[in-house]
């Protein structure tokens, strides 16, 4: 099972990556930062921007629907990770925790494309740091310190975002945190899917 678990999260990550950058090519333009911008800024648009019907700019924004399954994908390849990453543990109360609030945490994080984008992001973090909380402790029980350390880093990251955007501390610089929390996560993802059979 845990190969057809591999092969369908790395397609799944692998084409909601193509399927993001893609979106991110239909965007017409507009930042919190400058309304006139053209296209998409790496630096200054939040990934939420390509769900907005209308961009900041003003103009129809073309990216939703390649974002939206995009989305779709990444949830669908998160949530058998955490599916997958649950079996692998050997303590069932952990291993109902991870199974569950990752998957929980992955319906949430897909309905973030709806107008209730605040409430639903909330949620789904306070489950998948729930989650990953668990795992970073089995990691370092089962002395995979690398990856316990990406782990590490993973949550302290995510952390970090939900800090500056309820804070609205440094919100300059939260773009740039959202695009690394969402890289760290897919590298973690990959990571612990070919790099562990199981974990204490």
């Amino acid at each position: 099972m845990s190969k057809y678990f591999k092969t369908a999260i790395t397609s799944s990550l692998g084409l909601g990556v193509i399927l993001f950058y893609v979106s991110t090519l239909y965007y017409p333009g507009g930042s919190n930062w400058n309304k006139n911008s053209i296209g998409f800024d790496w630096r200054y648009n939040y990934i939420t921007n390509l769900f907005n019907p209308i961009a900041i700019n003003g103009e129809i924004n073309g990216s939703v629907p390649w974002a939206i399954a995009a989305m779709f994908l990444l949830c669908v390849g998160f949530g058998l990770f955490f599916i997958d990453t649950a079996q692998k543990i050997t303590t069932p109360s952990s291993s109902r925790i991870i199974k569950w609030g990752g998957t929980l945490s992955m319906l949430f994080a897909f309905l973030a494309v709806t107008p209730w984008h605040d409430l639903m992001v909330t949620i789904s973090n306070v489950l998948v740091m729930l989650s990953l909380f668990y795992i970073t402790v089995h990691l370092f029980k089962s002395k995979f310190l690398m990856l316990g350390i990406l782990s590490s880093l993973c949550l302290g990251s995510i952390y970090l975002g939900s800090t500056m955007y309820y804070t609205q501390l440094w919100l300059e610089w939260l773009p740039v945190v959202q695009k690394t929390v969402f890289t760290l996560k897919i590298v973690l993802i990959l990571s612990l899917t070919w790099g562990t059979t199981a974990l204490r």
